[in-house]
């Protein structure tokens, strides 16, 4: 009997196997290193397909290989997970409807194509399977491919860090320290929703009043909480950067009691500052004296029965003189264009004062008061004249009348046209009869 042939044993490629192992970690260097955009470069998606399709021919190529399996397994995971990530996601959003976003259909058509292409790579790493396997370069592969998806996250995390410097002031604009801010953090998600990204906190605020809070830039927005004993909750969000071009993103200041009660906006700089006041407890809404709501509409047109005068008490409107507010709306030509003008002229020893409705929190910022509608005790005037009474939202007129025992603040909308004797006038009012100042 012949003696069988043994065949000899396969010997691993050493180089290979460095290269196969390395090569894969361009992957969290190029995440980490390359500049963050709002939306992802095309030809950064052409190299990933590129990248997709040279993997698969290698693992089709060189299926008798041991380290081929340092190729297989990540490609195998990444692809699987991506699917599943993909249409996941897609079956999560609700589609259509009136609200549906105008792109909707156009970002569904691009997550189908990748959900797609990421199906066919993981049918084809089942396909072209190793024919060997390594039980080492097996355990090499698991490992190496959890580490970098451990880490691209984190590279992530750190390309798109941008911190957001947060200066916690008392009512008297003074740095007030030993302020507690939680903060969460939320990504721009599928049909423009927020995604949770991160929290954190309590971050203290120093004798400076400031806390630096770890946040992300572009279209990330943080929400946060700044809490002391002996005063108010103030929350605030920084909104998200939508466009790498944005000069400014938007800000807004909430309270336990009024969501968005104030908003502005803030410069796009890295990294993001803004300033907070947070308001004593002495000043919160007073439950037993809820500051009462009017809305208020007339005729304020260019005829003798027009009622222009309104009672800010009652929230009234007549052709009774001996009101507190008379409105009058007139026209002036700007070029070409005849644009309408509301004067409200305070009568009977009324003062008003208006204030524009955005607020500034970084640089000049915008007084206290206005930022949590309290009534200024100085700076009215016997009239104001709003620009665009049409334009919503318009600004905030503060009203003191009856010696300053009692405060009101309106909002106004008007409209009419200069060849028609009828004119729109809608007064949103909100008083508070106890003569407090605190207007929320």
């Amino acid at each position: 009997m012949e003696p069988t042939e043994q065949r000899p044993k396969q010997q691993s490629n050493w180089i290979a196997v460095l290269v196969a192992t390395v090569v894969w970690w361009i992957i969290p260097i190029v995440v980490r290193v390359l500049p963050r955009s709002d939306e992802p470069p095309a030809g950064f998606a052409f190299a990933c397909l590129i990248g997709l399709g040279i993997a698969l021919g290698l693992c089709a190529q060189f299926r008798q290989a041991r380290w081929i399996v340092l190729i297989w397994i990540p490609l195998l995971f990444w692809t699987g997970f991506g699917v599943l990530k993909t249409f996941g996601a897609i079956a999560s959003e609700s589609h259509g409807g009136p609200n549906a976003a105008p792109l909707e259909g156009v970002a569904t058509l691009i997550a189908l194509a990748v959900g797609l292409i990421l199906s066919i790579g993981a049918v084809l790493c089942l396909v072209w399977r190793p024919r060997v396997f390594s039980v080492p370069l097996l355990i090499l592969a698991i490992a190496n491919t959890s580490a970098i998806s451990y880490l691209t996250p984190l590279a992530n995390r750190q390309a798109t860090r941008q911190d957001i410097i947060l200066h916690v002031l008392d009512s008297q604009g003074r740095p007030l320290s030993g302020a507690e801010v939680r903060y969460t953090r939320y990504g721009y998600g599928p049909g423009g929703r927020d995604v949770f990204d991160a929290d954190g906190g309590p971050l203290l605020s120093g004798a400076d009043g400031v806390v630096i809070i770890p946040s992300r830039r572009m279209r990330y927005e943080t929400k946060g909480t700044i809490s002391k004993t002996g005063f108010r909750d103030v929350l605030f969000t920084v909104e998200m950067q939508y466009s790498e071009w944005d000069r400014d993103r938007g800000a807004t200041v909430s309270t336990p009691e009024t969501a968005n009660i104030a908003h502005g906006r803030i410069p796009a700089t890295d990294p993001v500052t803004l300033s907070i006041y947070v308001p004593p407890l002495t000043e919160a809404p007073d439950r037993s004296r809820p500051v009462e709501r009017i809305e208020a509409r007339s005729d304020i047109g260019n005829h003798p029965d027009a009622a222009r005068f309104l009672n800010a008490e009652t929230g009234k409107f007549s052709t009774d003189p001996t009101g507190d507010l008379r409105f009058d709306l007139f026209f002036e030509m700007d070029g070409q264009y005849e644009r309408p003008r509301l004067r409200i002229t305070g009568v009977n020893g009324t003062k008003v004062l208006q204030v524009p409705p955005s607020i500034s929190l970084s640089g000049a910022l915008s007084p206290y008061e206005h930022v949590f509608r309290i009534a200024p005790e100085n700076g009215y005037q016997d009239e104001v004249v709003i620009q665009q009474p049409g334009s919503s939202p318009g600004p905030m007129i503060y009203v003191s009348a009856r010696g300053g025992r009692f405060y009101a603040r309106m909002t106004v909308d008007a409209s009419g046209r200069s060849n028609e004797t009828k004119a729109r006038c809608s007064v949103r009012l909100f008083t508070n009869n106890s003569g407090s100042r605190l207007l929320e």
